[in-house]
């Protein structure tokens, strides 16, 4: 089962509706309360096994993701240091 899979029967479950960064299943890693969380370095990942660059990546995802303020129940996209 993967990550989305996941999700989708927890929001089930819990008889949520829970708003996802079409993809980027692969850097889910849970959830807070109503919102999905990701890892923020495995999405500029995604996006460069995309063909873009490193720096091409972290600036399409900074202004097109995290910048596109989906509202409230936004996912949260976090920097793991481990």
């Amino acid at each position: 089962m993967n990550n989305r899979q996941k999700l989708d029967n927890y929001a089930d479950m819990a008889d949520r509706s829970m708003m996802v960064a079409d993809g980027f299943d692969d850097a889910i890693i849970g959830v807070w309360g109503e919102r999905v969380v990701y890892n923020r370095d495995e999405c500029i990942a995604i996006l460069q096994g995309q063909g873009m660059t490193l720096g091409g990546a972290e600036e399409y995802f900074q202004f097109n993701v995290e910048g596109s303020h989906m509202g409230e129940n936004m996912p949260i996209f976090i920097e793991l240091f481990f």
